[in-house]
């Protein structure tokens, strides 16, 4: 899964999961293009948000 599709099926805009982790918008659009990577602790905090685990936040789905 990657954080996009991740936060899609959570049924959240990016503006949406921004607010409510307290970041800014640009911060998720980042990390879902890849320009950058969240630290570890918010890694935990997205994975709550979006309803899933941090293994499948950072797994590929070509993984197995």
């Amino acid at each position: 899964m990657n954080f996009a599709r991740a936060r899609e099926n959570a049924g959240l805009t990016i503006a949406e999961a921004a607010k409510k982790l307290d970041i800014t918008p640009a911060a998720i659009y980042q990390w879902e293009k890849g320009q950058t990577f969240p630290e570890a602790r918010r890694l935990a905090q997205l994975a709550d948000l979006y309803g899933i685990t941090v293994d499948e936040l950072l797994r590929d789905n070509a993984d197995p």
